[in-house]
């Protein structure tokens, strides 16, 4: 036990002693920014991002791969799709920065390793996804009202058969992905936790995204279904969710999959 304590004791000064002067350039001091740190951040961000979109891919081969109509697929990327996603990948840099801000400024938020406990750290990610989907279901069923959706939406669902993953799950209007991005700092607000949970949520966040834009069968009964969202993209008027079907069962605006694709392919 002592031997425990110690170790955790210790990576905790390791912490201190060389992360906590970054914490304090990055999160805190905004004004000492210099060039280099900025690159560094984008970086990082940038380069965490890749690596994951490139491991959910390499792990989706354990999946079933779900049927789809190539006619509704939308193969070559034009300018305006590059062009957006660019702008969004800045934007989630920018997301980043003032995420981890917010957090180090919140009295609520835990950083040292032995205060990570259940209550603070698995158990917040139940109520985190409930918040976050409760804004975003309405915001996007808002972005599907007639006289908006030509503006902003109808872009993203340009592509019927979603099959890029994290790529086509960005290709949104900017306006669209900075609401969505920055909808999830209410989450941290209302549900102080472990920043270990946040860890948890964003790598939960961003695997569901995009499993959501994937032809691959991912499901965790009675939580997530990567299929909801492919209903969504076939369906636009129904799973309105990005994480949890939760609110749109509520509402009744979810579509199970095996309702819409019966004998047909997307």
């Amino acid at each position: 036990m002592a031997h425990s304590v110690n170790a955790t004791l210790s990576l905790d000064a390791l912490a201190q002693e060389y992360v906590g002067p970054y914490m304090e350039i990055y999160f805190k001091k905004i004004t000492t920014w210099q060039l280099h740190h900025v690159i560094a951040f984008a970086v990082v961000v940038t380069a965490a991002a890749e690596f994951l979109t490139q491991l959910l891919h390499t792990l989706s081969a354990a999946a079933t791969r779900l049927p789809m109509n190539p006619k509704q697929h939308l193969d070559k990327l034009e300018a305006r799709d590059k062009t957006f996603i660019f702008i969004n990948k800045v934007l989630m840099v920018t997301f980043m920065y003032h995420m981890c801000q917010l957090l180090t400024a919140m009295p609520g938020t835990k950083w040292k390793v032995e205060e990570a406990t259940l209550s603070n750290t698995l158990l917040p990610l139940i109520p985190m996804y409930l918040i976050f989907d409760f804004f975003y279901a309405s915001f996007h069923k808002l972005l599907h009202l007639r006289s908006i959706y030509g503006y902003i939406h109808k872009h993203h669902h340009r592509q019927v058969s979603p099959t890029r993953g994290h790529y086509d799950a960005i290709n949104v209007h900017p306006f669209e992905f900075f609401v969505g991005e920055y909808l999830h700092l209410v989450c941290f607000w209302a549900v102080p936790c472990h920043i270990f949970g946040i860890g948890l949520f964003m790598l939960g966040a961003v695997t569901a995204a995009t499993f959501n834009h994937m032809r691959f069968d991912w499901c965790i009964p009675g939580v997530y279904d990567s299929k909801d969202h492919l209903v969504h993209h076939r369906v636009p008027d129904a799973n309105f969710g990005q994480y949890t079907m939760f609110w749109d069962k509520l509402f009744g605006w979810h579509r199970s999959y095996s309702d819409t694709h019966a004998g047909k392919t997307s």
